[in-house]
């Protein structure tokens, strides 16, 4: 019985944690290039054993298992989900979205960072940056338009006055698990990892990328978590009452 609250408590723990990522994406729906998080749930068992035994391949344990009750579930990591968002047309030149994986590279003071957020501005000494001021980095360096007319073409090729003066640092990660979010909309890649061109995005100026939360989606997510979440507390209510009944009635008993 004991166990059976435990069990259930780590439910609602779960759900909860599912509950704010749900939350978070919604609140992000507007936000330029903004990319989903998706929390995955995995049975208890499993990620104590993934834990203890970091190394070991599927399949190759061998102990005994943690008794013979189900031990409910836990959090896994948060996944970001990278998929393509719709592209907005804005008509301003320095707006720019990117059509298939990859991501604008930007020098911050933390160092380099990238983005799906192409609402890029020219600043006072004619350099492209973010709108709160990140340097935004072509393979040659930060990108120097001066005075003039812009143009980008699909490769991250940028003209000012047709004359050509840099091309943008459009890089690509193969694996999703290789980056993680900083905030601000900006990802950095894990330790060790190297980002590689991006042969296959194409720049779209004149567009900026919606975020790819589907707002309809999330509110039917949110509502299955809800009941989750009430069907797990009936069970501990439930629980409750029958370990009281338990205790209160075993003195009786002839």
């Amino acid at each position: 019985m004991i166990r059976g609250l435990y069990t259930s408590t780590a439910g609602m723990v779960a759900h909860m944690a599912r509950q704010v990522t749900i939350s978070n994406n919604l609140a992000n729906i507007s936000t330029t290039g903004y990319k989903q998080d998706r929390t995955s749930l995995e049975a208890f068992y499993y990620k104590l054993l993934g834990l203890a035994y970091p190394e070991a391949p599927v399949g190759s344990m061998t102990m005994s298992p943690i008794g013979t009750l189900n031990t409910s579930m836990g959090v896994d990591q948060d996944e970001i989900d990278f998929s393509q968002g719709q592209l907005m047309e804005t008509g301003n030149a320095l707006d720019l979205a990117l059509s298939g994986p990859g991501f604008f590279t930007i020098a911050t003071a933390d160092g380099v960072c990238y983005t799906r957020d192409g609402s890029f501005v020219r600043d006072a000494s004619g350099q492209l940056v973010t709108s709160d001021g990140a340097r935004v980095l072509g393979v040659d360096g930060p990108l120097v338009l001066g005075e003039g007319k812009v143009l980008v073409e699909g490769d991250g090729t940028v003209l000012v006055d047709g004359q050509t003066v840099g091309q943008l640092r459009i890089a690509d990660f193969p694996q999703a698990g290789q980056l993680r979010k900083l905030g601000y909309n900006r990802f950095a890649p894990v330790a060790g990892t190297q980002e590689t061109p991006a042969t296959s995005a194409v720049v779209n100026q004149g567009f900026l990328e919606r975020s790819n939360v589907d707002a309809a989606q999330s509110m039917v997510e949110m509502m299955e978590v809800l009941r989750s979440y009430e069907a797990t507390q009936r069970m501990i209510q439930l629980q409750d009452q029958t370990l009281g009944a338990s205790v209160n009635q075993v003195g009786t008993l002839a």
